[in-house]
């Protein structure tokens, strides 16, 4: 007699969405929330408890926007970036924050480098181009990390020029001359007539319940809501665990004003 004891594994799939993509293809719903990302961009954070559909959306979202041709960028810090950067602004800017505004210039800069490779514009002639070019190859040295870790590299170079810690955020902007970057690469957009989507995942990797973790997120959280408000062109996604959003309403008090209006809730 045959043996009946075939194994099929776990029919329903990985415990966990994002480690089984085929399954995700599979069964993935196009629900209201995803529909809400992906044709309106009013929304910045997407909060949820552990097993809500935050990693699904943010797979199904990179493979919305590519058959779109769409310009995106999509972001899942290790553990030891967002550690690095902690460490960083513990010993440059220890309060909430000073440690905010801080890492908000840093990730502006970040966010703004990122789509400053020309690589995106090819047989582009916006005029902005020009400042870009010449921006990338007077920083060059920027361009080898990304992400928390550049965020890091900015603020221990400034930090050499600040003589306390109220003017590191100064020295950030004017040595990076960030608005001058934002309204060029702004501009390249327009005249180039593309959008971009930049998101972030996995935002809880080396996250802790204090001041200094917590305004890595507040940072990226505010530079985001600046980027959305001046209309660069440049929407910022960021997928943040419901205790991290918690963390952030107690230690931020522009919350209630930049960033829990432009919240989409996973239930």
């Amino acid at each position: 007699m045959a043996s009946r004891n075939h194994k099929f594994g776990n029919i329903l799939g990985a415990g966990r969405a994002e480690i089984d993509h085929q399954m995700l293809e599979n069964a993935f719903v196009e629900t209201a929330d995803y529909r809400a990302l992906t044709s309106t961009s009013d929304y910045n954070f997407v909060v949820g408890r552990r097993g809500t559909g935050k990693s699904a959306l943010f797979f199904k979202l990179q493979e919305t926007l590519t058959k779109r041709n769409q310009l995106w960028s999509a972001n899942k810090p290790e553990e030891y970036e967002t550690l690095e950067l902690r460490h960083i602004l513990t010993q440059y800017a220890p309060e909430y924050r000073e440690a905010r505004a801080v890492a908000r210039l840093a990730w502006k800069c970040d966010i703004l480098l990122s789509l400053a490779n020309l690589r995106y514009y090819k047989n582009q002639r916006a005029p902005s181009l020009l400042f870009v070019a010449d921006y990338i190859r007077e920083h060059s040295d920027l361009f080898a990390t990304t992400g928390p870790q550049r965020c890091a590299a900015i603020i221990k170079q400034y930090a050499k020029q600040a003589n306390r810690d109220s003017s590191l955020p100064a020295a950030i902007a004017t040595g990076l001359q960030i608005n001058r970057l934002q309204n060029a690469i702004s501009s390249v957009m327009t005249e180039t007539n593309r959008t971009a989507v930049l998101f972030w995942d996995d935002l809880d990797e080396g996250w802790a319940p204090d001041q200094a973790t917590t305004a890595v997120l507040g940072g990226l959280a505010a530079a985001a809501s600046d980027l959305a408000e001046a209309q660069t062109g440049i929407h910022c996604i960021l997928f943040v665990r419901d205790n991290m959003f918690r963390a952030l309403a107690h230690f931020d008090q522009d919350f209630s004003r930049n960033i829990e209006s432009n919240t989409l809730r996973l239930q």
